[in-house]
């Protein structure tokens, strides 16, 4: 069961940082990524959190991210959202008053 799990996992997060490092272009998906990892990070297990920690450089290029279409900004948001998930869990306090808050 353990192996599973853990199997299950690598999996997700595999498909995670895929997810975030996709071109421009595809920020709706990006932005979802984002938006799970936020909530894997309020509601999930800790290893989550060790495992941005580790790769936090991956979320923070997103906050450069630009593609307009149409003459708008279209990763607006992706950028806000990434900013926030490294905000997060950059603060000890905060990123443990939000998951208490989570349960």
């Amino acid at each position: 069961m353990l192996t599973r799990c853990r199997n299950e996992y690598n999996v997700i997060m595999k498909h995670l940082w895929e997810t975030i490092n996709l071109e421009s272009k595809y920020h709706i998906q990006i932005f979802k990524a984002l938006h799970l990892m936020e909530f894997l990070i309020k509601n999930g297990a800790t290893r989550i959190i060790q495992d941005l920690k580790d790769d936090i450089f991956k979320i923070r290029t997103l906050q450069d991210c630009t593609y307009h279409q149409d003459g708008l900004d279209k990763c607006r948001g992706v950028r806000e959202k990434a900013k926030a998930i490294v905000d997060l869990i950059s603060d000890p306090e905060r990123l443990e008053e939000e998951r208490d808050f989570s349960k």
